[in-house]
């Protein structure tokens, strides 16, 4: 089924559904992947799990303590445990990005020897994450796990929870937003990125109650949280590039990557703070009441 709740649906029943699904989704993608898909099956895997997670969040006023805890510490160790390729991976892919965006800035073939050595080491990396250590089957443990554990969860609430949990994933990611502003260091960038995450995710979920009003408000979320991964993105191969002069044939070219990142996080970070403000506006109780407003009128 798609990844929202139905109007006529009971919201707790309805969002425990799509966190189960989602984790089917995974295990599905961890287990059927073929030798020249695995690293999009990886990253579907783990997009499944955080989608998971952030279903699991929303309805966390009606979970016992212990019980949220445990199930949303499995599907955070699932995701986990699959980082390492997918890492890997993007620094390859962002420094492709990153060249081909510098235009006339940069000779034809520029850094071709820094993204050979950088693909050959994911290719290592894949290798032993995915076979040698076995972490896929310790991924597809945790999410089992963590399937268990949502099937045995009783929810206590309504249509309340959706308006609980929408409004404290809203008002958090509008915090981490105004921290992030206030002293924008990678860190801080990236825990705003997750919670726009979770508030993308979750306006998804509820969009069904008036889709021609919250879908739109659903996609600027995402744009946001693109322009905050690509900014992230680009910080861990700043990082990389920074601590291994031997990935490049001279200090020069080293210098001038790192100068083409920092202007490129300048642009990103610029886009993303005036997308926030307008993300962020409303205030978190009155979007809360929006969408079990909605979800009423449609049900009706």
């Amino acid at each position: 089924m798609p990844y929202r709740l139905e109007p006529l649906e009971p919201a707790g029943e309805g969002v425990l559904r799509t966190v189960d699904e989602q984790i089917a989704v995974a295990l599905a993608q961890m287990r059927g992947h073929t030798d020249d898909g695995r690293d999009e099956a990886v990253h579907r895997a783990r997009k499944a799990f955080k989608k998971a997670r952030a279903g699991l969040r929303l309805v966390r006023d009606g979970m016992e303590n212990p019980v949220y805890r445990h199930t949303n510490r499995l599907l955070r160790d699932a995701g986990r445990h699959l980082a390492g390729t997918r890492d890997r991976a993007v620094l390859v892919q962002t420094l492709d990005a990153l060249v081909a965006g510098a235009g006339d800035l940069l000779s034809a073939g520029a850094y071709a020897g820094t993204r050979e050595m950088l693909a050959a080491e994911h290719g290592a990396t894949r290798e032993q994450i995915l076979t040698e250590a076995g972490i896929v089957v310790a991924a597809a443990r945790s999410g089992e796990e963590a399937r268990e554990s949502v099937a045995t969860v009783r929810l206590a609430g309504g249509e309340e929870l959706l308006a609980v949990g929408i409004q404290a994933a809203y008002r958090l990611a509008r915090k981490r937003g105004r921290q992030a502003e206030r002293s924008p260091t990678t860190a801080r960038l990236h825990e705003w990125r997750k919670r726009v995450k979770d508030v993308w995710y979750q306006l998804r979920l509820v969009e069904g109650g008036w889709p021609a009003v919250m879908r739109p408000l659903a996609e600027q979320a995402h744009e946001l949280s693109h322009l905050l991964g690509e900014d992230h993105d680009l910080a861990s191969l700043r990082a990389v590039a920074a601590a291994r002069a031997e990935l490049f044939v001279a200090p020069a070219e080293q210098a001038t990557l790192l100068d083409l990142v920092d202007r490129r996080r300048r642009q990103l970070q610029s886009s993303a703070f005036a997308l926030g403000h307008r993300l962020h506006a409303e205030k978190p109780a009155s979007l809360a009441r929006r969408v079990v407003a909605y979800r009423a009128a449609a049900r009706r």
